[in-house]
């Protein structure tokens, strides 16, 4: 009798989490069957999580002076050290940096964490500086896992795009100034929503879409130059799939309506006091100066060489840069040639990396000049990535290829990059030591022809005691610029401290002529010519004074002080009545209303005063309490 054959078994479907691990086993077995039979890309693959480890001590080690640097005298006031909203999530600030501008920016998200850093060290700057480092560091890992999910799992993309973002000089500016903690938070968001982003297009899961949308906000609260975000979504869709599908412009509506909406806000803080006023410029220069931006960025991610703080425009320089009237020709030629390999060839990879750059440059290539600077190191701080991927891509396909002898030397070439590029950024961390050293820089690179630096390291001389230094730092600054409103305040200053008061009026004249709400200006004009017994001019500058700064209880007293010695006591009454509402804990206010009062016959309020300004431990004219019993 024949056997009879059993019927074959249902085999079960497998499970979600197998399919899973099939999936990316099957994705693995793909990429490495790309891989030439060579031991380097086996070792890199097997030992990429050893390699980060060493990228990551490097990354430290190359920026380890930045942990003993001090504050910059360049914004760094205003966000941390005179900034009294960091300190403390109370008192209403958490909710204030919500709507307040920084420097002309609501970046809510920053300022938290500049509070953390208050709450943990108050105004110690290593504080600051090592959380940049930090967040510098995660940054390298968010690149290397981006640019490794971007190259189809390549080791070598990876590692190399992670390398040169991690130490290339010209990111030094991001983290090593405090103020630009916005540069390093919002890239870290950034970077988190592209990955999240490229893993909603693998597994078309809402979740990851909605991340990707929460990481954005993140990241535009952190800097507004997070607004470009979703045309780099596009981007991306477009290079891992050759089209733009409906659906995804459909999705993307959200992503730009908050981009439009923080644009319209941050355009609002910044035409107050950063944008030029567009008559600076002609339109030829304001053309040929963003050309000359772009292609000095190109040149410097290559020679990353007399970097500097501040880099002024082409057109102030004599003799004039050569590439100021080349960068129109140098950058269309590589548009061009994008444009070029795109249409013949179809290569997306050279439309990725172009649109990269330019798209995370567009805002800041001063064609609307913001600033007075052509351009910036930190602005490099996210372009440059879509370039070292395009590099690390590029290695790539020499190697796997195994084009000889230009993989070898290609290889050896990159290593010694990524070497020079440590140490370069060792060096370029200690000028950024302190207002001294990084204005000092600057002036030895671009001498007279940046006034900032010449202000900016006067008032360093000037903390620091040494006033006849800062007199000729601020005397340059106005040969420089014969307009700058500052250099003429802060000169005068120094001769009303000096005693000087008819050369201080001058020059406090000057500043308000050019800039007529240049509050310290008004302020210590309004003393000089008290000092000068010249009571009647000082009213109304501390009347406007105190328009201009309505919570300083030092105009308020002041227009007091001139009331109460013309003899009008009613006025005075009110005026210091402004200052103790503003500072109740000062005793001296209490003193002045106390006289005036009672020079009008109010001797109870005026005892009430007096006894309040004892409590609180002023010294009053001896006999003055028993006066007015």
């Amino acid at each position: 009798m024949a056997k009879r054959t059993p019927p074959p078994r249902k085999r079960r479907a497998p499970s979600k989490k197998k399919e899973k691990a099939l999936k990316k086993t099957a994705s693995q077995a793909e990429v490495h069957s790309t891989l030439p039979s060579t031991n380097l890309l086996d070792s890199l693959y097997k030992n990429r999580l050893w390699i980060l480890g060493g990228l990551i001590i490097l990354t430290f080690l190359s920026f380890y002076p930045v942990l003993d640097n001090e504050f910059i005298n360049w914004d760094d006031d205003r966000y941390v050290y005179e900034n009294p909203d960091i300190q403390g999530f109370g008192n209403g600030n958490f909710t204030k940096v919500m709507t307040t501008p920084y420097v002309s920016n609501i970046q809510p998200v920053t300022m938290w964490s500049l509070m953390l850093n208050y709450a943990t060290g108050k105004l110690n700057p290593s504080h600051y500086l090592f959380t940049n480092v930090l967040i510098h560091i995660i940054n390298t890992l968010l690149v290397f896992f981006f640019a490794f999910r971007l190259s189809r799992r390549r080791v070598e993309v990876g590692l190399i795009t992670a390398a040169l973002f991690a130490l290339h000089p010209m990111h030094v500016e991001s983290v090593a100034w405090v103020s630009e903690r916005k540069d390093v938070l919002y890239t870290a968001f950034f970077l988190g929503g592209l990955i999240t982003y490229l893993k909603y297009l693998d597994s078309q899961q809402r979740k990851w879409y909605v991340i990707t949308l929460g990481l954005f906000v993140l990241s535009v609260f952190s800097k507004p130059a997070a607004v470009v975000f979703p045309l780099v979504l596009l981007l991306l869709e477009y290079y891992e799939k050759g089209k733009l599908e409906k659906k995804t412009l459909l999705e993307s509506i959200p992503f730009f309506g908050i981009s439009l909406l923080v644009g319209i806000i941050t355009l609002q803080a910044q035409s107050v006091t950063a944008i030029i006023d567009p008559e600076v410029t002609t339109l030829g220069q304001k053309v040929l100066s963003s050309f000359y931006g772009l292609s000095m960025y190109l040149v410097k991610m290559f020679a990353p060489v007399k970097l500097s703080a501040f880099y002024p425009y082409p057109y102030l320089q004599q003799p004039v840069p050569p590439l100021y009237y080349a960068g129109p020709v140098l950058i269309l030629a590589l548009l061009g040639l994008a444009g070029w390999l795109w249409l013949k060839k179809g290569n997306r990879l050279a439309v990725f990396v172009a649109l990269f750059f330019l798209i995370n440059l567009i805002l800041v290539l001063q064609f609307l000049q913001v600033g007075g600077a052509v351009m910036a190191d930190r602005y490099t701080y996210v372009p440059y990535i879509g370039l070292f991927f395009g590099l690390g891509m590029g290695l790539s396909y020499v190697i796997r290829k195994q084009i000889k002898p230009w993989a070898m030397l290609a290889s050896a070439a990159m290593i010694l990059a990524i070497l020079a590029s440590a140490y370069g950024t060792f060096q370029r961390s200690d000028d950024w030591q302190d207002s001294g050293s990084i204005w000092t820089d600057v002036i030895e690179k671009y001498p007279r022809l940046v006034p900032t630096s010449y202000l900016n390291r006067g008032k360093f001389h000037f903390v620091n005691g040494d006033k006849d230094k800062a007199i000729a730092d601020w005397e340059v600054a106005i040969q420089v610029d014969p307009n700058y409103a500052e250099a003429h305040s802060n000169l005068g200053l120094m001769y009303y401290e000096k005693k000087e008061f008819d050369r201080a009026l001058e020059l406090f004249n000057k500043a308000l002529t050019l800039n007529p709400n240049y509050a310290t200006a008004m302020k210590y004009r309004a003393n000089s010519y008290v000092n000068k017994g010249q009571l009647q001019q000082a009213i109304p500058d501390y009347q406007k004074y105190n328009q201009l700064s309505p919570n300083d209880p030092y105009g308020h007293n002041g227009l007091g002080v001139c009331y109460q010695n013309s003899g009008n006591y009613a006025e005075a009454v009110k005026a210091f009545g402004e200052a103790i509402r503003r500072d109740p804990r000062n005793g001296f206010y209490y003193y002045n209303r106390s006289v005036a009062q009672g020079a009008i016959g109010q001797r109870a309020a005026a005892l009430k005063d007096a006894q309040q300004a004892q409590q609180l431990g002023y010294q009053m004219p001896a006999g003055y309490l028993e006066g007015l019993r």
